[in-house]
């Protein structure tokens, strides 16, 4: 067996988030995924929705587009998928203004104490334009990351 300074168990998102942030942060460290799967992204990969994978049976209904001190730091917008509490919510729309007004004053002020004025909302979009990002994130994903980890 090869020796490893880390080893992560699993290839979840926090797996892939940890070797993510491994590669980028600490690039001469070793490490190792170990995953009982054939396939990558745990409970994502298992549990499919149209565009998205979830730890939870979820129904996406839009998406935040964000701006996080820079980066690219968008919100999907879900909600259960199988709850009749909310059946009747079919777009980030039927959450109504006083929730877009709430959401986008906890984003852009919840950096304040650290580093204010850092963070923007650019903006509410239905289903399909999160199906959109998703899928480009995917694709970033599998061509910027995936290459690079380690079998």
């Amino acid at each position: 067996m090869d020796n490893f300074e880390v080893i992560i168990v699993g290839s979840g998102i926090a797996g892939l988030t940890t070797a993510y942030f491994l590669q980028k942060d600490f690039p001469n460290l070793t490490y190792k995924i170990i995953e009982a799967r054939s396939d990558l992204g745990g409970t994502w990969d298992q549990m499919k929705f149209p565009g998205v994978r979830s730890d939870v049976e979820a129904r996406i209904i839009g998406i935040m587009t964000f701006d996080d001190g820079g980066e690219v730091d968008d919100k999907v917008i879900a909600v259960l998928a199988d709850d009749k509490r909310v059946d009747h919510i079919k777009s980030f729309e039927d959450l109504g203004e006083q929730w877009k007004k709430e959401t986008t004053y906890y984003w852009e002020h919840y950096k304040d104490l650290k580093k204010p004025g850092t963070c923007t909302v650019n903006g509410f979009f239905g289903t399909e334009k999160a199906v959109e990002i998703i899928k480009s994130c995917e694709a970033r994903y599998m061509t910027d990351i995936d290459p690079k980890l380690v079998d």
